[in-house]
């Protein structure tokens, strides 16, 4: 039978929510009452104790005697907070407790509002006096008070609760009889009395399908990536075997028949690397990231691109292994093919850079020739000679640093200390004015110890000194020249830093091409050499802008040393 303001419920959970709030209400309420009707009385019993006290002190008093004093009454009720004696007016005549500075105003007014009152009659010379007993109950008196606020607030949270009940029952309702609806579709409509376990068994079965593999899962992830992908797809368990395989990866593999069932081993025997990097990364539960492997084919030797994924279930455990794979060969002749064009391109601006220095220097060295010809002085002659054996001396600098940057890769490996290197390139007397010092820092017992070639090293530390040199001499500056030697990690840094005209902001970003340069006179080769032999050592070189004025260059060497001992 179902609700009839609630067309739309379920008998079971309908019944139960509104019965379970009912009940709630009933009992929040019950027991509230049942509290309240016990503390009244127990009120009652303790105001009837104190008006038989009030009696017998009344008794005690008498129609004749003196009115006692204060000292008699607490004498008389020691066991009671307060006794006292009221004329016919109401005014206080005596109690016990005056001496404490309490005062009552009216008869009927508790001393204290932890306390219950009791009185009684006492006649005298036909005068009506008032005996009163204040008993001190505050545990009473303070759950009273409490009550007060507890009831109302109680009450109005009830009739709120059903309130809301009536309101809202069909929204809270509403997701069970969605649930209800979609259970139904996978099986028969249930009775109306037998909703509840037609829940239950439908979220068993549920479970149950959950908990065996599913086959149509896999079927459906083959057909979405076989039939959108151009890369070849293979889907294998925790196993090892083979779970599905696209065409793609067939035709890439030259596998004639599918090998689904098939295990790793059994699919890609004639492939062995592509195989011992699978079952490694199956038997390992790691991913593999866009790894290259090469593969024998009938058409040839191919270079495949390999990335595998563990695919995982909610909980996070994998389940099997995602692994797609494409043919590299032509993309890779394709980068072989730009590297090569881009290399002649290189070497053809090289080789005309150093074909317009060599063009310059001989039309100088012709220029002298055609003047000494002509004839002249003794002293013209020598100024000549002098003239084309420096211009001669610039074309063999500017030939050696083309042949080392052309092929600096020829140098010998050893242990090479860096902390002497250092100290020869700041006294090298061929960087020029002597005005302008280099002071070296080195930080305290540095051991700087790096596996190179001393020669290409002390070669790129010149480069860069000299470019310091003349960067000052063109901002017609004499600073000192700051060269540092210092350590981080496992990594030497060298910084010079000079207070020249600093890098150019038109050449920041290629400020290392070759033949690029800042200054009139430069070759633009240093600093290409000198980054070119610190990229073979393995390291890094920057330059930066300094502020306000200068130029920041640092270079960045591993350190480590290698085992010189001849072995037999």
């Amino acid at each position: 039978m179902r609700w009839s303001w609630y067309p739309g419920g379920r008998t079971e959970a309908s019944t139960f929510l509104v019965l379970s709030l009912l009940l709630l209400v009933f009992v929040s309420s019950y027991t509230l009452f049942a509290y309240w009707t016990a503390l009244e009385r127990l009120t009652e019993v303790r105001r009837q104790e104190a008006s038989s006290w009030a009696r017998t002190m009344a008794g005690r008093i008498g129609p004749r005697a003196p009115v006692p004093k204060s000292r008699d009454l607490r004498e008389w009720m020691p066991e009671a907070f307060a006794l006292s004696v009221f004329d016919p007016s109401g005014r206080l005549l005596a109690t016990s407790r005056s001496e404490e500075g309490l005062e009552l105003k009216t008869v009927g007014e508790p001393f204290s509002p932890q306390t219950l009152i009791g009185s009684s009659q006492l006649v005298r010379d036909g005068r009506t006096f008032t005996v009163q007993v204040d008993l001190w109950s505050p545990s009473l008196m303070a759950r009273r008070a409490t009550m007060k606020v507890l009831l109302p607030l109680v009450l109005g949270v009830d009739i709120g609760v059903l309130l809301l009940l009536l309101l809202y029952i069909r929204r809270l309702l509403k997701p069970l009889d969605r649930i209800l609806d979609r259970a139904k579709e996978l099986g028969t409509a249930p009775a109306p009395d037998e909703e509840v376990a037609f829940l239950i068994r439908t979220f068993d079965s549920a479970l149950e399908r959950l908990a065996q593999p599913d086959e149509l899962e896999i079927k459906a992830l083959e057909k979405v990536l076989g039939s959108s992908m151009e890369s070849g797809v293979l889907l294998c368990d925790l196993g090892g075997r083979i779970l599905a395989l696209n065409d793609v990866g067939m035709e890439i593999l030259g596998v004639e028949d599918e090998p689904v069932g098939a295990t790793l081993g059994e699919a890609l025997e004639a492939h062995p690397d592509l195989l011992d990097r699978l079952v490694s990364a199956v038997s390992r539960r790691q991913a593999v990231q866009r790894e290259e492997c090469r593969i024998a084919t009938a058409n040839g030797e191919r270079i495949l691109g390999l990335t595998a994924h563990p695919l995982r279930r909610d909980d996070g455990e994998p389940r099997g292994f995602l692994v797609l794979f494409a043919d590299l060969t032509e993309v890779q002749k394709r980068l072989a093919d730009e590297q090569l064009a881009d290399s002649l391109r290189q070497l053809g601006e090289l080789t005309a850079g150093i074909a317009h220095e060599m063009r310059n220097g001989l039309a100088t060295v012709k220029g002298y020739l055609t003047l000494i010809q002509r004839g002249g002085g003794r002293e013209s002659i020598d100024a000549y000679v002098a003239e084309m054996r420096s211009e001669t001396d610039a074309l063999h600098r500017t030939l050696e640093d083309f042949l080392t940057f052309a092929r600096p890769g020829g140098g010998r490996t050893e242990n090479v200390d860096v902390a002497p290197l250092v100290f020869r390139a700041a006294e090298d007397p061929a960087l020029g004015d002597a005005r302008i010092r280099v002071e070296v820092e080195l930080e305290p017992g540095e051991d700087a110890t790096v596996v190179g070639d001393a020669l290409l090293l002390a070669k790129a530390l010149a480069n860069l000194l000299l470019n310091a040199h003349q960067a000052q001499i063109q901002a017609g500056v004499d600073d000192p020249i700051r060269l540092c030697l210092s350590r981080a990690g496992d990594d030497y840094h060298i910084r010079i830093l000079d207070s020249g005209i600093g890098v150019p902001r038109d050449l920041e970003e290629k400020i290392f091409d070759p033949f690029v340069t800042g200054r009139p006179e430069g070759v633009g080769l240093g600093l290409a050499l000198a980054r070119r032999i610190t990229l073979l050592h393995g390291g890094s070189l920057r330059l930066e802008r300094r502020d306000p004025r200068g130029t920041r260059a640092e270079m960045v060497l591993p350190g480590g040393k290698v085992d010189t001992k001849c072995n037999n």
